[in-house]
């Protein structure tokens, strides 16, 4: 029954002309034709990359193709791959976004009812985390200056708008107290790969990194990985194992595809993009003290102001290619709508007084907007 139903209609169901669309994908496409530019993530910036119609090749575990839970052969390839290219021990694919990732890694460190330090910016996958495992909580800046007893510290860096902490310093004051560190880079997944950008917090003595690849590289949103670099505190097998429990047992296989092809992308591509995005940064910027009714925050100057979390612990770095604009009188939804209504782009983040618009080096700098 099966083989003729098969044979005569090849695995085809109806053609996309016959099914109307619904609400949510009629408002993508039509979002698409608008001319809005995305000043968010993800990070492909609607840049396809080749990438083939997602319906002819989505499957789930079958023969030949691996298992994320148990990966032994094309997603334990494409994992040492993405070790390679972040220069770590290990890296773990996962397709629920860096809340899999944050989730996992404190629950491999943080033990039950027992102790993490957690910085002052944080995703509510941290807070998540330490509630299920019901542990108490001391900042950042109360920890190191006291030195209590912890599982692990927590920090984000680099933060939504760019910040990033000495992770090198702290990492050194964490392993000297015996506590691993557990950094969620989400935001920094293009950091480490030139000079113009801060280092790579998996570069700096970090022993869990959870990392973005859709925040602001060319991947699908919904991918991320955990890096684990060379003599990391945090044990492999426990975060893997804490994994199976928080990542969906019917891992996308087009998402895992697209991991693929960003790590294609920086591998073909790459150099030569962060060369131009730099440039493309630095130009903006340059052409930034000349505007009118906006300001740019210039990251120079920022950083010369010894900026610090609102605890008190201090900055080292900020990513240029966060961009946050501001308005003299202005609130940040007006500094929203004038991006949106004189300049047709769509910003990532709305505060009181700010907007953010995030870059990747996928972006367009030769648009006029």
């Amino acid at each position: 029954m099966f083989g003729e139903l098969f044979a005569n209609n090849g695995g085809k169901g109806d053609s996309e002309s016959e099914i109307g669309y619904g609400p949510l994908l009629t408002a993508l496409t039509d979002h698409a034709k608008n001319g809005a530019y995305p000043g968010h993530m993800p990070g492909h910036k609607r840049v396809s990359l080749g990438f083939p119609d997602p319906y002819s090749i989505d499957i789930t575990e079958i023969e030949g193709f691996d298992d994320l839970h148990h990966p032994e052969g094309l997603i334990k390839d494409l994992e040492d791959r993405i070790a390679r290219i972040y220069r770590v021990k290990t890296a773990i694919i996962s397709v629920n976004g860096s809340t899999a990732g944050n989730l996992a890694c404190i629950h491999a460190a943080v033990p039950s009812r027992g102790t993490g330090v957690v910085s002052f910016e944080r995703h509510r996958s941290v807070d998540h985390a330490m509630s299920l495992r019901e542990a108490s909580e001391i900042g950042l800046a109360d920890w190191l200056a006291a030195g209590a007893r912890a599982g692990a510290v927590i920090v984000t860096s680099p933060g939504y708008n760019g910040e990033c902490y000495d992770i090198k310093k702290l990492s050194e004051i964490c392993h000297e107290r015996g506590v691993p560190l557990i950094v969620d880079a989400a935001h920094g997944a293009h950091l480490g790969f030139h000079p113009y950008f801060p280092d790579h917090p998996a570069h700096q003595g970090a022993d869990a990194v959870i990392t973005s690849l859709h925040k602001t590289l060319p991947a699908f949103t919904q991918t991320s990985c955990i890096l684990i670099p060379e003599g990391s505190r945090i044990r492999e097998r426990e975060v893997r194992r804490w994994m199976d429990v928080f990542e969906t047992s019917s891992p996308s296989y087009i998402l895992m595809a697209g991991i693929e092809r960003c790590m294609d992308y920086l591998e073909q591509r790459g150099q030569q993009a962060f060369i131009k995005y730099a440039s493309e940064l630095e130009r903006l910027y340059d052409e930034a003290r000349s505007w009118k009714k906006l300001k740019l925050r210039d990251y120079r100057d920022y950083m010369r102001s010894g900026p610090a979390d609102a605890t008190g612990v201090d900055y080292v770095a900020v990513d240029p290619g966060k961009l946050v604009i501001s308005g003299d009188g202005l609130t940040g939804e007006e500094v929203a709508q004038i991006l949106r209504t004189e300049y047709h782009v769509e910003p990532e983040r709305v505060l009181s007084h700010e907007a953010l618009v995030m870059t990747s080096l996928c972006d367009d700098f030769s648009l006029n907007y």
